[in-house]
């Protein structure tokens, strides 16, 4: 939701997910390269399911992202909750638009 915060919460990977939208998030996760930005205001299901990940992204914006490792695109949106499971990596992703983005990657 636009101009509010969504939470979600996945027990399973510890993940705590907050999402403030109208405006963007950029992270960048050097280790792999990644770099993430999310705009608000539509809704966008992405399944990849060889990592197990899914992404259940709302926006009305795009944002193309490309992670040529693994080829993966990724196009990222809020308005609704995200639902991102990395159990490899057990990733804890805290995500706070128009404000500070918290990543850990444990080791």
């Amino acid at each position: 939701m636009s101009m509010g915060a969504i939470k979600r919460t996945l027990p399973k990977w510890g993940l705590n997910l907050y999402l403030m939208s109208m405006g963007a998030i950029k992270r960048t996760l050097p280790k792999w390269g990644l770099n993430l930005y999310l705009m608000s205001m539509g809704a966008i299901k992405r399944t990849l399911p060889k990592w197990g990940l899914n992404l259940y992204l709302m926006s009305m914006g795009a944002i193309k992202r490309t992670l040529p490792k693994w080829g993966l695109n990724q196009y990222l949106m809020s308005m609704g909750a995200i639902k991102r499971t990395l159990p490899q990596w057990g990733l804890n992703l805290y995500l706070m638009s128009m404000g500070a983005i918290k990543r850990t990657l444990p080791q």
